[in-house]
């Protein structure tokens, strides 16, 4: 599957070293079925997006620039045949319920 990248121009060679391709007659960075779509989200508009309305749906109302609650730590999906919320190799193992026996 084909995505297309934002790519600005002083950083066209990291993102060509990372495997992305230049298509001329669009004009435009992308990439064809990558292993891992981590290390081309910065160039990935629909991804920013995401992550920008994770951070302002999981603001503190009249926080301003102060602390964001939420989620730490986003993990986007690698781009596996598996579903959004199913585990692939590429990304991390969920962290373990607490022991309900030890709670007093």
């Amino acid at each position: 599957m084909r995505i297309n990248l934002k790519v600005p121009f002083a950083q066209k060679d990291a993102a060509k070293e990372l495997g992305a391709r230049w298509d001329a007659t669009r004009k435009i960075w992308y990439v064809v079925d990558p292993e891992c779509l981590d290390v081309f989200s910065d160039w990935m508009p629909e991804v920013q997006a995401a992550a920008a309305e994770i951070i302002t749906t999981h603001a503190k109302p009249g926080a301003g620039q102060g602390a964001v609650t939420g989620p730490k730590d986003v993990q986007l999906h690698c781009g596996c045949d598996v579903f959004p919320w199913e585990h692939c190799t590429h990304t991390r193992a969920p962290v373990p319920a607490l022991n309900q026996t030890n709670n007093l």
